[in-house]
């Protein structure tokens, strides 16, 4: 057989540039899945010893595009004592923007940060089904009330 159909898809990476990819076949046609089966760990923050109500803004550079993996967990120790701390989320229009994400009822999607002094929780989509959706990790960790002793660490379990 001397002609062959080629076929390709567009792939565009997380800066927005465009790049044809082949698809590969074995020997009897078969096409060629390749599983990456490979997990990250990213830390937004890391043992803050928080002691005022300003959020600490995880947007920009600070964010995290999740548009490659296909799993979001996320990894949370916070001995802090106050029980209304809590992420906002931004937008997902821009990995730079700030507007709030809101769901079906024009509420602001947010996530409450559980005080829990004897260890760490993790947060998987089951828990918090909007982390299925995500293109960011962008939010905003919000304390109403100032924290006097304690300190948290929230980490992004990546999976693909």
């Amino acid at each position: 057989m001397s002609e062959f159909l080629k076929i390709g898809g567009k792939y565009v990476n997380g800066l927005g540039e465009e790049t044809a990819k082949g698809i590969a076949v074995d020997a009897n046609g078969r096409v060629e899945v390749v599983r990456h089966n490979e997990s990250s760990m990213v830390t937004l923050v890391d043992n803050i010893a928080k002691r005022d109500t300003t959020t600490i803004s995880l947007v920009g550079n600070a964010a995290v595009d999740l548009s490659e993996w296909t799993t979001c967990c996320m990894y949370i120790s916070n001995t802090l004592d106050v029980a209304d701390a809590y992420m906002i989320f931004y937008s997902q229009s821009a990995i730079t923007g700030t507007g709030y994400l809101r769901n079906a009822d024009n509420k602001n999607v947010t996530y409450t940060l559980k005080q829990n002094s004897s260890g760490t929780l993790i947060c998987t989509p089951d828990d918090f089904p909007i982390l299925n959706y995500l293109r960011y990790f962008k939010c905003g960790i919000y304390f109403p009330t100032a924290p006097t002793n304690g300190a948290l660490t929230v980490k992004l379990l990546l999976k693909r």
